[in-house]
């Protein structure tokens, strides 16, 4: 949610950026596109899905263009080595559901002969979230044009205290994935007993009548590094002082190069789901 200070900086840098007549050419080198990957396994029932794209130059803001003519095998620890089924350019499917215990891993061939392989990834098991609820972050806050009001998501849920667990968490408001940088939300347990009790992962502007449904899903420590440095980039950037974003080092590398690798992650997971509405 936008604060008074972020509405306030935005103004003063539209009459800075308004009183400049000089226009500033950036001179951008073009880079060779890279294999980027979006695509994970859970346990759940239902397709598991691969996408592959290539990624835009910098100041781009056309379409990520699909990869062609290639193939994507999922491999496990138990021998498993299938041939995924591409049903759209570039997006690939699957009817397996990942195991509880088993390690993960993709192949990806391209059409000019390169050859990617992502990091096995261990699919651990995730807890139960004992309670959700939703909560108004100000009662006394009035709604706004269309009817909404600033709300918070808390869940409780049981840590094991014996294991070191890494989380994160997907928010839908009516069945819509929450998918902005600032709606990422993930954490590790290490300084937790037994128990987190209304801990928040989420706000927004919501109406009365609103469903809200929270996936909690388990992770490796890997991908919470992975999400870290991502929330760094695309979140805590823009001051003065901060590092220019730049790619992030995901688990995808092209196997006769170690420093050619994809953007994106590939990872395995266990998830569990909890539901509520708004009803005040």
């Amino acid at each position: 949610m936008k604060t008074f200070a972020n509405i306030f900086i935005a103004i003063c840098m539209g009459l800075l950026l308004t009183s400049c007549e000089d226009v500033i050419e950036l001179d951008v080198p073009e880079s060779r596109p890279q294999l980027v990957v979006e695509g994970s396994i859970t346990n759940t029932e239902g397709r598991q899905r691969i996408k592959l794209s290539w990624s835009t130059p910098y100041f781009e803001e056309s379409t990520p263009p699909p990869v062609v003519n290639a193939q994507v095998r999922l491999i496990d620890n138990v021998n498993r080595n299938e041939l995924l089924q591409e049903e759209v350019t570039g997006t690939f499917f699957t009817d397996i559901s990942g195991k509880i215990g088993n390690s993960y891993s993709i192949t990806i061939t391209l059409e000019d002969g390169r050859i990617y392989r992502s990091d096995p990834e261990t699919l651990f098991p995730v807890t139960q979230i004992d309670h959700i609820k939703v909560v108004r972050e100000d009662p006394e806050e009035e709604l706004d044009e269309e009817g909404k009001a600033g709300y918070k998501v808390l869940i409780t849920a049981f840590v094991p205290p014996e294991e070191r667990n890494f989380y994160r968490w997907k928010i839908y408001v009516n069945d819509t994935l929450e998918n902005k940088p600032d709606d990422l939300a993930f954490a590790r347990d290490d300084f937790v007993n037994e128990q987190v009790i209304d801990v928040e992962i989420f706000s927004d502007y919501m109406r009365q009548g609103d469903s809200v449904r929270v996936e909690q899903m388990s992770i490796t420590e890997s991908y919470y590094d992975f999400l870290s440095v991502l929330f760094q980039q695309t979140v805590f950037t823009g001051g003065l002082f901060d590092p220019p974003p730049a790619p992030i080092d995901g688990n995808i590398r092209n196997l006769a190069d170690e420093q050619d690798y994809a953007l994106g992650y590939f990872h395995a997971s266990a998830v569990v789901q909890a539901r509520t509405k708004i009803e005040d």
